[in-house]
C-alpha cells in the first residue's frame, strides 16, 4: 500500500473540535505529519467538515469563528488527488451492493484508487467493512 492514508471526516472533525476521541485523532494526524505520511481526502471531506461545524454552532458547542476556522483548515490541510466525480461511480456501486452510505463509500473508493486505507473513528463502519470483505481498506483510529 502507498505511504498515504485517506482521512475521513470523523477523524478530522475530532482533531478540530473537542470530542470524545480528539486526543486519538490528533495523535494519529500528528503521527502522519511526523512520519511524512501523506494525508488525502476526496473533495467531499471539506463539505462534511462544514456541515459538522455548522451543527456545532447551532447546538452552541463552538463559536461561529471556530467553525469557520475549522472549515478553512479542512480546505487547506488535505491533498485531494482524485476528484469526487471520478469516485462517484465506484462509490455508488459500493453503496448499492454493500450498503455503505455513499459518503463512506466515497472514502473507500478513494482508498481503492490510491491503494491505501481509510482512517476513521467510525467503529460501525469498520465492522460493516469487515463483514463485506473490505477490512484491509479501513483502520480504526480509536
Amino acid at each position: 500500500m502507498a505511504d498515504e492514508v485517506v482521512i475521513d471526516a470523523s477523524v478530522f472533525a475530532a482533531a478540530l473540535f473537542d470530542e470524545e476521541h480528539s486526543a486519538a485523532a490528533r495523535r494519529f494526524l500528528g503521527d502522519c505529519v511526523s512520519s511524512e505520511r501523506i494525508m488525502i481526502a476526496s473533495d467531499l471531506m471539506p463539505l462534511e467538515i462544514a456541515s459538522i461545524a455548522a451543527k456545532k454552532v447551532w447546538r452552541g458547542e463552538c463559536s461561529e469563528q471556530l467553525g469557520a476556522e475549522a472549515v478553512d483548515t479542512a480546505r487547506g490541510m488535505m491533498a485531494m488527488p482524485v476528484s469526487l466525480p471520478d469516485l462517484l461511480g465506484r462509490a455508488y456501486d459500493l453503496a448499492a451492493r454493500h450498503r455503505f452510505s455513499v459518503y463512506d463509500a466515497t472514502y473507500i473508493a478513494l482508498a481503492e484508487v490510491r491503494d491505501s486505507q481509510v482512517a476513521t473513528l467510525d467503529a460501525r463502519l469498520v465492522r460493516r467493512a469487515e463483514a463485506e470483505g473490505f477490512a484491509d481498506r479501513l483502520v480504526l483510529v480509536a
